[in-house]
């Protein structure tokens, strides 16, 4: 049994025209997985960035440290806590 070139020319354009879709289909999935993979790069450097950024604040100001404002013309002057203060530190010292 033999092929005709007319049939081997066939086989050979169809697979040639199937290797080529193929070669876009697969281009294709590996360009879409590198963007995928250069997207979730970039989002781990942004939660890193961010994570940093959160210690630095924390070191800055820190959340136990509470200060007393023992100036009156502050807007953050609180009366009742001066008062306080003042009245265990001569407590302390008795």
């Amino acid at each position: 049994m033999s092929f005709s070139s007319q049939v081997v020319s066939v086989l050979r354009y169809s697979s040639l025209g199937c290797g080529i879709i193929y070669g876009f289909y697969h281009q294709g999935r590996l360009s879409s997985y590198s963007k995928v993979h250069l997207a979730q790069t970039e989002w781990k450097q942004k939660e890193a960035l961010i994570t940093q950024a959160k210690e630095e604040w924390a070191k800055v100001h820190p959340v136990g440290v509470v200060t007393l404002i023992t100036d009156p013309d502050d807007y953050r002057f609180d009366l009742e806590k001066f008062l306080l203060y003042m009245a265990g530190q001569d407590t302390a010292n008795a």
